[in-house]
């Protein structure tokens, strides 16, 4: 019986020790993951932001199609992720862009398309896992009107 405990007691010792490490994420990952979550949890105020970007370029749209354009965000956005940069102790920061396509038609005018870039900047928690703020980088947003 002392053999199976001098062989168990190692075997507890190792278990708790890999257990200890966690999940082998790096502290990146957890961050990209984080913004992931964001991003999925957030694509309504994602919408209007970008939704107003289009429309100070082009304030004709804003009476027209506002809320055509919201919804055309939401399934036509993509995403692109930067490499986590830190921040701080469990502190990052991620940039996420949103990429989207939006086409309106525009009574007497025609089909109108405007290509729509906007970075937001993430401040993520990887301790409690959370993205304790974020903003648009409107410095660095581009909207561009596209010839149909």
């Amino acid at each position: 019986m002392t053999r199976i405990a001098a062989l168990f007691l190692p075997l507890a010792a190792f278990v708790s020790l890999v257990a200890g490490c966690g999940s082998g994420e790096s502290q990146e990952e957890i961050a990209t993951g984080v913004a992931r979550t964001w991003v999925n949890n957030s694509i309504e105020d994602v919408s209007d932001t970008v939704v107003n970007l289009v429309i100070g370029e082009a304030p004709l749209l804003s009476q027209i199609a506002g809320e055509v354009l919201a919804e055309q965000v939401g399934d036509n956005v993509a995403w692109s992720y930067s490499t986590p940069k830190r921040d701080g102790e469990d502190k990052y920061k991620v940039t996420v862009t949103a990429s989207v396509t939006l086409r309106v038609e525009i009574p007497l005018l025609g089909t109108k398309a405007y290509v729509a870039s906007l970075p937001f900047i993430l401040d993520v928690d990887t301790d409690a896992k959370v993205v304790e703020r974020w903003s648009p980088d409107v410095l660095s947003a581009e909207v561009k009107e596209q010839s149909e």
